[in-house]
């Protein structure tokens, strides 16, 4: 039976099949890893719901492209969120520290992968640089899923780890952006564009974002006749500027060649000073539909794309293996640049900071896969090698968060620096609670 009413193929077998889906990755992420192991991170379910269900798997699912669009879909509205939480104080302690971090983070396991593939898988050439560049970005979805659940993202620790993250993200569009000059004629345009492109958004854009914008949008609510000044209104305006700055920015990032990710973290960096009321509309208004595209993007966006058929190759998997020794240039980076916040450096909970920050960088998603779909689409990467580049991402995406859900488990972020610094929710509570207190 075919849905007449829209003309596209639709059968009750695919909505079946959709609903089961939905029922797989709640199974597997919200009651298995997340309530009855508990230190397992649900993304970790709903990556391997997507891996056997998918294409690649038992080919289950119905319409793969449309469940991809959703999870990046997701991955948008997350970046919004992930602008929109930004501290500004916050941010301006470890900007610079965040930036270092993420070139740092790009560079050092980019070489170790380099240096895998030449020394111990025996590649050469262009091989060699595409395969060590899939293990230079950072997912910020894995950061922001497990440091948020952990009640990390909003300390400076979780600050640091955020902007290290989305640096890190555009140093790997960077990275593409190079590729694509080794598959072709090298011209100056194609290496120089890409590079301007993203700093320029990155550094005058969130500039702009941070000074311009809140007050051009402050200048524009003056200028409206008898706009009702009530904070509903206001947040209510406030929320539809915002996704109009979406539709603007994110357009206006991918054509000039750099991140359209970058353009929605920034549109949502632009209402990061409005009051807390309105990032609370924001969370009712799209908190729910985000906690399910964010599923469909663990399990469709990543799940879909690993090619299980290959994995039951030896030399495939001890490739893998050796390939997620790359790994290391991120672990590396926790010690290098993580500030001694809790207790005095090289001691206590110094180390524990290190290790998540370490673990946060780690872990690989999304960019990793687009870089290496990329380097064997376009014959830089042979398909056998493809396979363990994949596997060592998989692994990476699925043991990052376990690792750093498990240290925060045991070794939980204290709340000092936020009793010492408290935000606008904190004061809110303290002024309730004396208030109560006060009351005969």
């Amino acid at each position: 039976m075919r849905d007449v009413f829209t003309g596209v193929p639709s059968t009750y077998e695919d909505l079946y099949a959709t609903l089961l889906f939905c029922l797989g990755l709640f199974l597997a992420g919200d009651v298995v890893c997340k309530r009855c192991l508990r230190i397992v991170p649900p993304l970790v379910g709903y990556i391997v719901t997507g891996v056997l269900l998918g294409t690649e798997g038992f080919d289950f699912v119905p319409f793969p492209a449309a469940w991809v669009l959703l999870g990046n879909l997701g991955l948008v509205l997350l970046m919004i969120q992930a602008g929109l939480e930004m501290d500004l104080l916050t941010l301006k302690r470890v900007g610079v520290r965040g930036f270092f971090m993420a070139i740092a983070g790009s560079i050092m396991p980019i070489s170790v992968g380099m240096f895998v593939s030449k020394f111990l898988l025996g590649q050469s050439g262009s091989t060699v640089i595409a395969m060590g560049c899939c293990f230079g970005p950072t997912s910020v979805g894995i950061a922001l899923q497990v440091l948020g659940q952990c009640a990390v993202l909003e300390k400076p620790l979780g600050q640091l780890i955020l902007a290290a993250a989305i640096v890190d993200d555009l140093i790997a569009l960077l990275v593409l952006s190079q590729l694509e000059a080794l598959t072709g004629d090298i011209t100056v345009t194609q290496i120089v564009v890409p590079i301007v492109s993203a700093f320029a958004w990155l550094l005058i854009g969130g500039a702009a974002a941070l000074w311009v914008v809140p007050v051009l949008f402050q200048w524009f609510l003056d200028r409206i006749p008898s706009f009702p000044d009530n904070t509903h209104n206001q947040n209510t305006v406030s929320l539809m500027a915002l996704l109009g700055l979406v539709f603007v920015l994110l357009p206006a990032t991918y054509y000039s060649q750099a991140s359209y990710l970058m353009g929605a973290f920034l549109a949502g960096l632009s209402f990061c000073q409005e009051p807390l009321t309105f990032r609370k509309l924001y969370r009712q208004q799209f908190q729910r539909l985000l906690t399910w595209l964010m599923k469909f993007f663990f399990a469709a966006t990543i799940g879909f794309q690993v090619p299980l058929s290959e994995f039951n190759n030896g030399r495939v998997i001890r490739n893998g293996c050796l390939l997620y020794l790359s790994l290391l240039g991120k672990l590396a980076v926790g010690p290098l640049f993580t500030p001694a916040w809790e207790s005095p450096k090289w001691r206590g909970n110094h180390w524990r900071d290190c290790a998540v920050v370490g673990f946060s960088m780690a872990g690989e998603a999304e960019f990793a896969f687009l870089v290496a779909v990329f380097g064997v689409t376009e014959g830089l990467i042979p398909p056998d090698l493809y396979a363990s580049v994949v596997l060592a991402i998989l692994l990476s995406t699925i043991l990052s968060p376990l690792m750093l859900r498990t240290l925060l488990a045991v070794y939980p972020v204290t709340p000092k620096m936020e009793q010492d610094n408290p935000n606008e929710e904190q004061l809110s509570v303290q002024y309730e609670r004396r208030e109560s207190e006060n009351t005969p």
